[in-house]
């Protein structure tokens, strides 16, 4: 009776975890295009997708993912010694051989419109960037994975819905998720439209959580004084 999520990203494995049960596809399917078959499956056994975009285009990309690191919004809210990790001879390179980054450069083009076959076949799906691998940080990262589904072709407002909505939806918390009455007061107060521009999401005035504003500035000087 509990919610199943698996690690997946073969086409086959996808079929496979779908006929199971299974509830969420944690993973893009990498192997191949989805077809109508794929799609009729996911609807039918009311599977979810989860793309994780920002691995392909940025752990198997070690160039791209240092450049991504020289945004103003990534070094101001990632500590010194975790950038570190994207240096040249470290955990980034040696994360996949150069073979395995080729494969998924050429499939890059196919992982992205297999994404926006989900959407616009309306299965459900939720933003999740994997963090815990190189190129890959916690927090920071989700706003890069909902950048790169707009650049996939989804709507800036269905990745918006992804990233709340749906995301709690996928995890059965159904305090979260939207503003309404009776809900926990979870608030993201942005500076500009992220519905123009969904880098605009990270224009963040201020951030409620529970009913409680969240000292951001007391937070990220603790967060950036790591050095471990």
């Amino acid at each position: 009776g509990l919610p199943v999520a698996v690690h997946v990203y073969e086409v086959p494995g996808h079929r496979e975890v779908m006929e199971a049960g299974g509830d969420v596809l944690y993973h893009s399917a990498v192997t191949a295009p989805i077809d109508e078959s794929y799609l009729a499956l996911a609807k039918r056994m009311g599977s979810a997708y989860v793309a994780t975009l920002s691995i392909y285009h940025d752990t198997y990309d070690p160039d791209a993912a240092r450049r991504w690191a020289q945004n103003e919004s990534v070094r101001s809210s990632i500590p010194a010694v975790t950038l570190e990790t994207l240096a040249v001879g470290g955990p980034l390179d040696m994360f996949e051989a150069f073979t395995k980054r080729r494969e998924m450069k050429e499939r890059l083009p196919m992982i992205r419109d297999n994404l926006r076959r989900i959407h616009d076949a309306g299965i459900p799906f939720a933003v999740g960037p994997d963090t815990g691998v190189p190129a890959v940080f916690p927090g920071i990262s989700v706003h890069r994975e909902m950048e790169l589904m707009c650049q996939a072709g989804v709507p800036a407002m269905a990745v918006l819905q992804a990233a709340t909505r749906q995301a709690a939806a996928l995890l059965g918390d159904t305090a979260g998720g939207s503003i309404e009455r009776g809900k926990r007061a979870d608030l993201l107060v942005l500076r500009d439209d992220p519905l123009q521009d969904i880098l605009a999401t990270r224009t963040v005035e201020a951030v409620i959580q529970s009913g409680r504003r969240i000292d951001r500035q007391g937070l990220l000087r603790s967060i950036m004084s790591d050095t471990d």
